[in-house]
């Protein structure tokens, strides 16, 4: 498998916080998690520009970003049909219910932020990737391919 393949096989996820800190920790936590890490934006236009061009699976956002709120850059986000299905992580909202989606495929992740946390919200965000089987093992028979 050449360098290519296996970077679109790799989930892409897009970081646009403020605090550095924070940045630090999110993109550490991701790119543990095997994701391709976008990072260093911190206004909302930013963002939509770069999730255009990228189409991450998944978006972090701060809460209040360098130019709006994170919900001002949710409906931009959304409004683009390529971006109208991706996991949005909005960090350091306020809301007592852990991982609670706002709306479809829009989850806040309140105070602390930790690391847990942070993958607790990537697992309610985003379904396990699912690997399909080697063509070796349709050739050797032991996987019988579903003819519909």
């Amino acid at each position: 498998m050449n360098a290519t393949s296996r970077e679109s096989q790799q989930r892409r996820a897009l970081v646009v916080l403020t605090d550095p800190a924070m940045r630090k920790l999110c993109c550490d936590t991701l790119g543990e998690a095997g994701f391709v890490v976008v990072n260093g934006i911190e206004s909302g236009a930013a963002a939509l520009t770069t999730a255009r061009e990228l189409r991450p699976d998944v978006i972090l956002l701060s809460q209040q970003l360098g130019d709006v709120p994170a919900g001002e850059a949710v409906k931009w986000l959304r409004s683009n049909e390529h971006l109208a299905a991706t996991a949005i992580i909005i960090l350091g909202g306020t809301s007592n219910n852990d991982n609670m989606p706002i709306q479809e495929r829009v989850y806040i992740l309140p105070r602390p932020v930790t690391v847990a946390n942070i993958r607790h919200a990537l697992a309610a965000a985003l379904p396990p990737k699912r690997t399909p089987p080697p063509k070796a093992a349709f050739r050797r028979g032991f996987i019988s391919p579903r003819i519909p």
